[in-house]
């Protein structure tokens, strides 16, 4: 993209990144921010989400991920649909995800001891080096 394109896309990133477009988003579809500048006082739902994202991990394409989604939704309907307390549903489905995925259950360090070397022949000391630059053997105790 190069000159006018260049600029007009360049005032539309702008805009559209900026405080009162991202403002807009957020009133008309509760969408998050981008702009770290936009008020979110009167939202508090998006605040918790972009809260929670801070620490959120990318879930990369492995084996488990159908099986964690499914389970998901699961507890989800558990809790919102047949009214079950999460405190009873969280706890059985990461048993659950445990049985069936054991990969994913925190593993207990079992360090193995660390080898210290211990020389076999007595280091050699190194020369000292003059203000002149010339070097003599270190001196001895």
């Amino acid at each position: 993209v190069e000159g006018e394109q260049q600029r007009l896309a360049l005032r539309f990133l702008e805009y559209a990144a900026g405080a009162e477009a991202q403002s807009r988003l957020l009133a008309s579809l509760a969408l998050p921010p981008a702009n770290s500048t936009v008020a979110l006082d009167n939202y508090p739902l998006v605040r918790t989400i972009l809260g929670q994202a801070q620490n959120a991990q990318v879930l990369r394409n492995e084996r488990g991920l159908l099986t964690i989604i499914a389970m998901g939704d699961l507890a989800f309907g558990r809790v919102l649909v047949d009214g079950d307390a999460p405190e009873e549903v969280i706890p059985e489905l990461l048993a659950e995800l445990v049985q069936q995925l054991p990969e994913l259950a925190t593993p207990t360090p079992t360090p193995a001891p660390i080898q210290t070397i211990t020389p076999t022949t007595p280091a050699t000391p190194l020369p000292e080096i003059a203000p002149d630059g010339t070097t003599s053997p270190a001196a001895e105790n």
